[in-house]
């Protein structure tokens, strides 16, 4: 029933600075604020038409990309404000007040809506009487229990309204069970590293999505995954470091724990097969070893990440005969050299800090150039948990911080990540 209400921009900035007022003086008490211009974004495209398809290409010819909007919000916004108002309206100006500038207009009861094709089987004209009783704070009973309410959507195709008696409320209990806590989580009997690949169109996926994607395959390959304790218990699956959504990885790390079988403990070639069997090809497994429980978690462990990048560059007409090819080798050799480059790092909040990015470069090198022109390189940086992580873009910020030439990211991919004690790497 509220699908034609719209969302009050001042009235939710006015929430959020009495919440934040109040909660400043307890202590111990840490509040997050979901900032205001996710909810101007989302409710306009959330009530768009097919018109809509047209302004998404504007945003994104003008910025918008494929990177979360908490990571950069200030520029993501400017695409879209530029996009549905133009270059006139400053995407600086106050959320509230570039309402006003954007295409959102109260919807009518009767105004058609651009998801009125979609049949829920629920009758529009009794989620617009059950609207209206919302805004005279009137309660509709639970038909499960007090009779039907006409909704619509009982009749031959769905079956009809049963009513039945609610449950009895359970009686109290003076002692406790005698059984198991289910706070506490039965112990694992083994634990496994896998690495594996993440390519070809599930470059695409995100990593809560990836690792819903696992704990299905191990489901399905009938493992016995272990869980946290707790009032929510979750599979003891831990993924090293995600990746951003649309890279390519080659070499990620997936620690994955297991109980006790009562056929046997499972050997690493056997658990690779079962896997496998239940995952998509874009998901291919390198290798699976067995490890100590008391081992540190992937996580902990990797120290740094190998990157293969495709980078692009524009040289001035003037320095075009010495050959790009040439530059390229000078240009690796002069960021090497170098003993330290500061660059700028943005946090969520979007507070930005300068840190010394050559202190977390260990191995740099240009690996030719591309048929399109562009150049290959290789690098290692690291990559911990603590946040001392190097990213591609940190590469492209330290050319441009030493004053060379625009380079352009167009590919990353990443070939591994490094872990302490590995005799491979």
């Amino acid at each position: 029933p509220f699908q034609w209400h719209r969302v009050d921009y001042a009235d939710v900035q006015r929430k959020q600075t009495l919440l934040q007022k109040e909660l400043r003086r307890l202590r111990g008490v840490k509040a997050h604020f979901t900032d205001i211009r996710f909810s101007i974004l989302e409710d306009f495209i959330g009530k768009g038409d097919r018109s809509l398809g047209q302004m998404i290409e504007r945003a994104w010819r003008a910025g918008a990309g494929m990177d979360a909007w908490w990571e950069n919000i200030d520029a993501a916004y400017a695409a879209w404000v530029r996009a549905y108002c133009g270059e006139e309206v400053d995407p600086a100006a106050d959320p509230v007040a570039l309402c006003a500038h954007l295409p959102i207009r109260e919807l009518g009861l009767e105004d058609p809506l651009p998801w009125d094709h979609i049949d829920t089987g629920i009758d529009k004209k009794w989620l617009q009487k059950d609207y209206r009783r919302a805004l005279e704070a009137l309660t509709v009973e639970d038909c499960s229990f007090e009779g039907c309410s006409a909704c619509g959507i009982c009749g031959p195709g769905f079956g009809h309204n049963i009513v039945i008696p609610p449950p009895p409320v359970p009686p109290l209990q003076s002692k406790p069970t005698p059984t198991q806590d289910p706070l506490e989580p039965e112990p694992p009997a083994q634990r496994f590293r896998i690495t594996y690949g993440k390519t070809g169109d599930l470059r695409w996926l995100g990593h809560l999505d990836l690792m819903r994607l696992w704990e299905r395959a191990c489901r399905r390959a009938g493992l016995p995954l272990a869980f946290s304790g707790g009032y929510h218990p979750m599979p003891r699956l831990a993924n090293a470091n995600a990746l951003p959504i649309g890279q390519e990885g080659y070499g990620e790390i997936l620690d994955l724990e297991l109980l006790d079988r009562p056929e046997g403990p499972l050997t690493p070639e056997k658990l690779r097969a079962l896997l496998s069997e239940q995952l998509p090809p874009e998901i291919p497994i390198q290798a699976v070893q067995e490890i100590s429980l008391r081992d540190p978690s992937a996580t902990a462990a990797v120290y740094a990440a190998e990157y293969q990048l495709t980078v692009s560059c524009e040289l001035p007409k003037a320095v075009h005969g010495s050959g790009t090819e040439s530059s390229w080798p000078a240009w690796v050799t002069q960021i090497l050299d170098a003993q330290e480059i500061w660059i700028e790092k943005t946090s969520k909040s979007g507070k930005s800090s300068p840190f010394n990015a050559r202190a977390l470069l260990y191995y740099l090198e240009f690996q030719g150039l591309t048929p399109e022109g562009s150049a290959c390189l290789l690098y290692r940086g690291s990559c911990r948990n603590d946040g001392a992580y190097l990213r591609p873009t940190h590469l492209v910020q330290m050319a441009e911080s030493l004053g060379l030439p625009h380079w352009t990211l167009q590919t990353a991919k990443r070939l591994r990540l490094l872990w302490e004690h590995d005799s491979s790497q």
